[in-house]
């Protein structure tokens, strides 16, 4: 008698494949601008509780909430650099109630405004 393959749920090739952390990115990279990126949220598409995502990425050395702001970072920079967005639309494409909390953001991960971000790589496209 032939051995019988088990099946295995997304959970355990996830597990095989790569990190909870790698997955949870590519997850939060493709949805960022959309309005469902709760915990809760990106939880429930790998079919586990909140909690459990949380231990499973703090056991990786991260949180949900870095995880997030990394694709955040990630998304803006792109916005800036191949659109002419305005900097209040980005703002609220990346889930920020106004232009302020996310100039102020923008400023914490790079170190200057999205403003000035956009004008020194527009300016280093043009050399």
């Amino acid at each position: 008698m032939a051995d019988a393959m088990p099946v295995i749920g997304i959970k355990q090739r996830l597990e095989d494949q790569q990190s909870m952390t790698h997955a949870v990115r590519r997850v939060l990279r493709a949805r960022v601008i959309f309005p469902n990126t709760s915990l809760e949220e990106i939880a429930s598409e790998f079919s586990m509780q909140p909690r459990t995502l949380n231990r499973r990425l703090q056991a990786e050395g991260t949180t949900f909430r870095e995880l997030i702001s990394d694709a955040r970072f990630e998304a803006a920079c792109q916005l800036l650099k191949v659109t002419r967005m305005r900097i209040a639309d980005i703002a609220l494409a990346l889930g920020y109630a106004n232009a302020a909390g996310f100039s102020h953001a923008f400023r914490r991960w790079s170190g200057v405004a999205p403003s000035e971000w956009r004008n020194h790589d527009r300016s280093r496209m043009a050399s």
